[in-house]
């Protein structure tokens, strides 16, 4: 048997899916315990301002949740129970077995991310979340169960629908256009690299092929859709190779576990619609 008919699978591809996502789950985890100090009072993502976000009105449950939740000590301790919880994902995934308790939680934990910090969520963690929830509803009624196909379908659609729209905003975009965009995001303090930057300042024809290759490759990777499932080992390559460039050289290591866990349940979709 060929190895992507494996994907044909449901109860596989969950499994794969959950593998790759509870790693880069483990791994944002330690980033966050690591980068602690942002999230404390005086931090800039401290829930004494975060909480400013918010319409509170008086007596409020939800707002004593919140501050129940999001309060520094027992948040820290969610950030320590996401990372256990990634890591039980990814030795059960190992193991087999499709825990609708545990993805659930892990979702849960990964949602108050959202509520702790309000502002500067990127699309690797929407990705998560939308994973992440996906999987809980589909495990809920059954990894066999049409609902769990549709959610896979749903991941999929999904994954191809924030490539073509990031994609398409890079195509309008004149700096994008001439290459000029490449040379502003490697020249700056977050997302920059002296290497690369110097690499691309004297080779405008290497920097035009670069620009011009990465949102034609977002805006049609959609059409994976029409190429017989052998083929889709090589769409899959090069936003792998795409994913492992950004993280290496902008330190997007995020994108790499969030987008690549979208992978099985596109491959799947792909089955689906030839038939295989």
């Amino acid at each position: 048997m060929n190895p992507y008919l494996a994907f044909k699978n449901i109860a596989f591809t969950y499994q794969v899916t959950l593998c790759i996502l509870s790693m880069g789950l483990f791994i944002a985890s330690l980033e966050d315990l690591k980068s602690w100090s942002i999230f404390q009072p005086t931090g800039l993502l401290s829930w004494k301002v975060a909480k400013l976000s918010f319409k509170w009105r008086a007596k409020d449950l939800r707002q004593r949740l919140f501050n129940v939740l999001l309060q520094d000590h027992v948040f820290k301790c969610s950030i320590y129970l996401r990372a256990f919880a990634s890591l039980l994902l990814f030795i059960f995934s190992l193991l087999n077995i499709i825990s609708p308790t545990l993805i659930c939680s892990v979702f849960f934990l990964n949602l108050l991310m959202n509520f702790r910090t309000p502002y500067g969520l990127d699309g690797s963690y929407q990705m998560t979340l939308v994973i992440l929830f996906a999987l809980s509803i589909g495990s809920l009624f059954g990894v066999d169960s049409s609902i769990s196909t549709a959610c896979l379908l749903f991941i999929a659609g999904e994954l191809l629908t924030s490539y073509f729209i990031a994609g398409f905003n890079k195509l309008i975009s004149p700096m994008w256009r001439t290459s000029s965009a490449l040379h502003g995001i490697f020249s700056t303090k977050c997302y920059g690299h002296g290497f690369f930057f110097q690499l691309i300042s004297c080779k405008h024809l290497l920097t035009t092929f670069l620009s011009w290759f990465v949102f034609l490759f977002e805006m049609l990777f959609f059409t994976v859709l029409f190429f017989h499932p052998m083929y889709t080992i090589l769409f899959f390559a090069i936003g792998f190779l795409f994913h492992v460039f950004n993280a290496i050289f902008m330190g997007l290591n995020n994108f790499l576990f969030s987008f690549s866990a979208a992978y099985p349940a596109l491959f799947y979709c792909v089955n689906y619609i030839h038939g295989t």
